[in-house]
Formats: structure tokens, sequence, C-alpha cells
């Protein structure tokens, strides 16, 4: 039943979308997290982090501020399927969604950059 179904557990176009933002330029990343956001149920620890990430380095800031929350909250729960209650490659997912997306950490050749991409409710980086 589920194979015949439109919903995937985690949408790795949104992780490729976060591994290789320069290979999707203009709108393409938009149109592609827009179309698997909706069709994504988030059943792995990793997938709400990396859609925190791709959101917000395209300035979906309040989709973003979602995962961001979900991510966070992942390990505030007891799971006994997880290392001790912690889920340490979510961790990194939230990491990476903080850095890489909020903040806007990049690094292009020898290049360091940043260009955050704050919400409006955030006063301070």
């Amino acid at each position: 039943r589920t194979q015949r179904s439109q919903v995937v557990k985690q949408a790795d176009v949104v992780a490729l979308l976060a591994l290789l933002p320069e290979e999707f330029p203009g709108a393409a990343a938009k149109v592609n997290i827009r179309h698997y956001e909706p069709r994504c149920a988030h059943g792995s620890s990793l997938s709400a982090g990396i859609h925190a990430l791709v959101a917000a380095r395209l300035g979906e800031t309040e989709i973003a501020l979602h995962f961001l929350r979900q991510a966070a909250a992942a390990d505030l729960e007891l799971d006994p399927n997880s290392a001790g209650g912690i889920r340490i490659a979510g961790l990194g997912g939230l990491w990476q969604a903080i850095v890489l997306g909020f903040a806007g950490l990049d690094l292009k050749g020898d290049t360091l950059g940043v260009d955050p991409r704050l919400p409006p409710q955030w006063r301070r980086a």
C-alpha cells in the first residue's frame, strides 16, 4: 500500500540540495523543496535538520524555524532506539541547519563567507 503512495520517509532530493547547493541555481531548489516538503513523512531523525538547513538557505525562515524546532525536540523524548537518548546524526543536522543555514557559513575555494538568513524574530546573531 505504501509503495503506491507519494509519501517518503526522508526526501533525498532535499538532502542533495543541502549537500550541493551550487548545483541547483535559481528557482530549482525552491521548486524541489516545495514539492518534497509536503510529501515527506519525516520518519527519520535526519530529515528535519536537513529541511531546516535548505529552507534557511532559501530564505524560507518560517519553514526553516518549524523544522529547526522539530529537529531540536527530537532528543527531548526518551527513545529506546537511540544511543542513550541521543541521535548524534540528527544533532549534526541541527548544527548544520544553524551554522550553514541560518548563519550562512560557506566555503568557496579558499574564501570563507557568511550570509546570515536569520528569522525576523531573532534579534541578535
